[in-house]
């Protein structure tokens, strides 16, 4: 059974309810989305979908594959259409028959359900939060294990491995089936240096997502993408109809949106450095450098996480409480790099808790 009870990042308005508050009124950082919401051409273009409602979409998401080639030049045999990139997480496992997993944590939660699930011995690889949970030392721990699955950005602390270190990994692993999940790719310090998507391996497997870059978490858009036999092989077992026509139309009008996405790069990598220096020296927490548009920190010893995370929503803040991700000792939140004004409500709330 496919697990529903987690809570993830952006699942905070009972809580507000229950503080008599309006969730219309709450900033949320607990969610990792593009600070600029919908481009512009998806925004004026929707009220014309309505028509799409009433009949089938296409069957086999080619527009989505389309996009892909056409951003990224990937030959369509190898990119498989998700509804969104989590569908991926789940398909992997189970389509290729896992038995043993190597699994860094603390990681997305839905890593760990996806290969439970898939009944996969889970080998866990706890990142050291001394060395700001680097990713630095996944090789040597490679030896006897199927697969590993890990975040480039990783998510919750925003690791990376540079695109030409991990395909060496790769190269000198070829028993090793690595998923490397990138879901937060455009929306890093370095698109280009960390992406994956055009190295052709026959044991590399890449998720990608469309819906944080472009901030389109309710349209679900991704991809898996990898060797020929494996994506057919995984498309072979899947029912038609999988992707909206909602979600399609979008993927055909995203290619005039391009000139949005180096206003994101911009944006985030002002506020990136902006927050972290106005945070690093903070008395009540310690903040975990990142490579992506979220910050993982960790209250002082001292601090209780459930008053702080109540008067931030109280202050109209919805953070990201990280004590249900596993391997991860203390009290950690995270929070999501927005528009600038916004942050700057964030940094002094956090300034006057301390």
């Amino acid at each position: 059974m496919i697990p529903t009870l987690h809570q993830h990042g952006g699942e905070w308005a009972q809580r507000v309810l229950a503080l008599g508050l309006d969730p219309s009124d709450i900033l949320d950082f607990s969610l990792n989305l593009s600070p600029l919401g919908v481009p512009p051409v998806l925004a004026q273009a929707w009220g014309s979908w309505l028509s799409l409602a009433q009949p089938y979409p296409e069957k086999t998401g080619a527009p989505l594959v389309q996009y892909y080639h056409t951003r990224f030049g990937l030959d369509p045999q190898r990119v498989l259409p998700l509804n969104g990139s989590i569908e991926g997480i789940y398909l992997w496992p189970q389509a290729l028959g896992l038995t043993r997993v190597l699994l860094p944590l603390p990681g997305f939660f839905d890593y760990q359900a996806a290969l439970e699930l898939a009944k996969v011995q889970v080998t866990p690889f706890y990142l050291d939060p001394k060395n700001n949970f680097s990713l630095a030392g996944l090789e040597a721990a490679l030896g006897g294990q199927e697969a590993v699955v890990f975040g480039s950005p990783h998510n919750p602390t925003g690791q990376v491995i540079p695109a030409q270190q991990l395909l060496g990994m790769v190269d000198r692993n070829p028993k090793v089936k690595f998923l490397v999940d990138q879901a937060f790719l455009g929306l890093s310090d370095d698109p280009k240096g960390l992406s994956l998507l055009e190295a052709e391996r026959p044991n590399l497997w890449v998720l990608h997502s469309l819906t944080k870059e472009f901030a389109l978490a309710g349209l679900r858009l991704g991809a898996l993408v990898g060797p020929k036999e494996g994506i057919q092989k995984i498309a072979a077992r899947l029912p038609p109809w999988r992707i909206n026509g909602l979600a399609l139309a979008a993927a055909q009008l995203l290619p005039q949106a391009q000139d949005y996405l180096p206003l994101v790069q911009t944006l985030l990598d002002q506020e990136r450095s902006r927050m972290f220096l106005a945070l690093k020296d903070h008395p009540g927490l310690t903040l975990v450098p990142t490579s992506s548009n979220f910050f993982l920190a960790r209250l002082a010893l001292e601090k209780e996480l459930g008053p702080f995370l109540e008067s931030a929503l109280r202050r109209g803040l919805a953070l990201r409480d990280c004590r249900n991700f596993v391997g991860l000792e203390g009290p950690y939140f995270r929070f999501a790099i927005k528009r600038p004004a916004e942050n700057q409500a964030l940094l002094e709330f956090l300034y006057e808790f301390a």
